[in-house]
């Protein structure tokens, strides 16, 4: 039987004339402000940009390893399902983990096929977006660090792959910004045990009969 746990978080930063709405905490930007990842302070120039994804899985590990978790790898499958979500999120509108036609997490986990032969699982999802310049990865991180049930997902101990989505633009329409889907998850494949072919029974060889001796013939004379 498949045992399934799903987290789900959302999270919205909007940026107005250079203000936030949402508090930073100074300490956390100093911690960020030392960071080795590159392109922090970028927002994506395309949906699914490499640089993006790349500063976004770096900042995450540098997290986990903060606090001695080891750190997650991209995950084909789950990269798609993210990258595939936020760009629904912004063509149509909406900011939910259940999409209009009532999609929700666990089916598209289901449809990537990243559960394809999995016996346990667990998935978790972070949604988020921020107008203008709060939508860069150094700041949707220092968000999500700030909200607990955010970083509870991001530190997950359990969780080994993410699938990160960036998509340029906004649920709302926001005209600048970027919108963020982290994807995090683990699974344990069944064990295919294969059966080995059975081993045909060696034929003995017929043995060959053996030839009985011929009777030799012998001449007997009588003396009458």
């Amino acid at each position: 039987m498949n045992r399934t746990i799903v987290a789900l978080t959302c999270l919205v930063l909007v940026g107005l004339s250079g203000a936030f709405l949402l508090t930073f905490s100074l300490s956390r930007g100093a911690e960020l402000a030392s960071t080795p990842c590159v392109g922090v302070d970028d927002l994506p120039r395309f949906a699914g940009d490499p640089r993006t994804r790349a500063a976004m899985l770096c900042l995450i590990n540098v997290e986990r390893a903060r606090v001695s978790v080891k750190a997650v790898k991209s995950e084909p499958h789950l990269e798609q399902a993210a990258s595939s979500y936020a760009q629904q999120m912004v063509d149509q509108h909406f900011f939910s983990h259940t999409d209009p036609l009532g999609g929700t997490l666990p089916s598209r986990v289901f449809l990537s096929g990243y559960l394809a032969g999995a016996d346990l699982w667990q998935v978790g999802e972070n949604l988020s977006w921020g107008g203008g310049t709060v939508g860069t990865p150094r700041k949707i991180v220092d968000a999500l660090m700030l909200s607990p049930a955010h970083r509870t997902n991001m530190l997950g101990r359990e969780y080994t792959d993410i699938g990160i989505g960036v998509v340029p633009g906004t649920p709302t329409g926001y005209a600048s910004g970027a919108t963020h889907s982290q994807l995090l998850g683990m699974r344990t494949l069944r064990k295919v045990v294969k059966k080995k072919p059975k081993k045909k029974p060696k034929k003995k060889p017929k043995k060959k009969p053996k030839k009985k001796p011929k009777k030799k013939s012998t001449n007997s004379t009588t003396k009458r």
